[in-house]
């Protein structure tokens, strides 16, 4: 999965809600499994748009 590119469309498409996770892992604990994910996640996420686009896809 290219969660880059996913997270990307969302935004583009003006998508604001949450991201759930689920935890299937029976060796790792549940705290240790979203400590991973958040720091996965965490890099991926978009805070606001490029600041030099103005046209329509690119505004909300």
């Amino acid at each position: 999965m290219d969660w880059k590119r996913l997270i990307s469309e969302l935004f583009l498409t003006g998508y604001d809600g949450v991201f759930n996770y689920e935890h299937e892992d029976v060796i790792m604990s549940r705290a240790d499994g979203v400590k991973k994910t958040i720091e996965f996640l965490r890099p991926l996420m978009i805070d606001a748009p490029y600041e030099g686009r103005s046209d329509a896809l690119f505004t909300k």
